[in-house]
């Protein structure tokens, strides 16, 4: 068998259990969704996974063990369709059964046969693969706060590096004969790892998700229409077309003076606060927990007179607010006619003009300069 000692094992189901409470618990019904349906098995299948290899190693039943640890490398699978379904795109909630399915499927057909070895590095591999693709799903969510992705970002990152390393590994000692397990060890701390990086930021994501999403066109409906506006605006010669993007201050104090509850209000009110002092006509969508994107055509006096009404109203007081405080916002903007037409061009300018704006004392706008 390919599974690890039983002390492993036994840390891994333990592990996998609390995770698994953890993220049902304080992410699933603390807000229901299909991402956050999609991790919660994704946890379970792990925690059944881990109590089937632990089963076998004690009673001698290697295709129980080959079978669970085959369903345990449709993780990274199941992560993956997740964010997708937090992006608001098709999940492919497929990916992740059709993963378990196959990789428990060739494990138990190889057991005791010399290739065995092999077979489990690529196995091993394919899932990997999806934890390539949840790296650059991370990468997408365009959050100006990486910290909560990081850990996730890591683990997922080093799976395909070690998947290759494997496969090279089981090719070198089926040629050469030597039949040793490529992965004896490393197996156990890995899942124990996964589970550990996976929980940490998708529990975080899923009790502080996008709090916008759908307001104006959900998930990928935005990138979409931003994209079909800017390629026919680059056609038309339009140079009046700028991204916006703009985030409360203090994001953290606000959330830990006032709880999660109190948080999404004043988002929410910065939601309208966007909607009224931009054009009907412009798309505006949300960046991470406490920011907006807004995609506008409007001459520079026009954009300047937008901003300011929106800063107007976010530092206006008013009776109803969750915190009887002053809010305040910065704001950074690019243009096409000095950046580009491309999307992810402009956000990134207008990312890092937000960013000076904020380090300059926050509460103003500024400008991308030229590229």
């Amino acid at each position: 068998m390919t599974t690890a000692t039983v002390d492993g094992s036994v840390l891994t189901a333990v592990l996998a259990t609390l995770t698994t409470i953890l993220m049902v618990g304080l992410g699933f019904l603390y807000r229901p969704s299909p991402a956050t349906l999609l991790w919660s098995i994704m946890f379970l299948v792990l925690m059944f996974a881990s109590y089937g290899v632990l089963i076998a190693e004690a009673n001698r039943m290697p295709i129980l063990g080959e079978l669970s640890e085959g369903m345990m490398m449709s993780a990274p699978a199941f992560v993956w369709s997740g964010l997708r379904a937090a992006r608001g795109v098709r999940p492919h909630g497929w990916s992740g059964p059709l993963v378990a399915t196959f990789s428990a499927a060739v494990l138990m057909v190889s057991v005791g046969h010399p290739p065995h070895s092999l077979v489990y590095s690529v196995a091993y591999f394919i899932g990997a693969i999806w934890a390539g693709l949840t790296v650059i799903e991370l990468i997408r969510r365009h959050e100006r706060d990486m910290g909560r992705l990081l850990p996730l970002l890591v683990v997922s990152g080093l799976l395909p590096i070690i998947g290759t390393a494997s496969i090279v590994a089981a090719v070198v000692g089926f040629l050469s004969g030597n039949e040793q397990h490529v992965l004896p060890d490393l197996k156990s701390i890995g899942v124990v790892a996964y589970l550990t990086c996976a929980l940490i930021t998708l529990l975080a994501i899923a009790r502080n998700p996008d709090e916008s999403r759908g307001r104006s066109g959900a998930g990928e409906a935005f990138w979409d229409t931003a994209r079909d506006r800017l390629t026919r605006a680059e056609a038309a010669g339009e140079t009046s077309w700028c991204l916006v993007a703009l985030s409360l201050d203090d994001t953290d104090a606000l959330r830990a003076a006032g709880g999660d509850d109190a948080f999404r209000r004043i988002v929410a009110r910065l939601g309208s606060d966007v909607r009224a002092a931009f054009p009907a006509e412009a798309d505006i969508f949300g960046d991470g927990s406490g920011g907006f994107l807004v995609l506008v055509a409007r001459p520079d006096s026009a954009l300047r007179d937008c901003i300011r009404d929106l800063l107007d109203r976010v530092s206006t007081v008013r009776a109803d607010q969750p915190l009887a405080v002053e809010f305040s916002a910065s704001v950074g903007s690019a243009c096409a006619r000095t950046h580009g037409y491309d999307l992810d061009t402009l956000i990134a300018a207008a990312h890092s003009a937000m960013d000076k704006a904020r380090a300059e004392g926050g509460h103003q706008w500024a400008r991308a300069g030229a590229v």
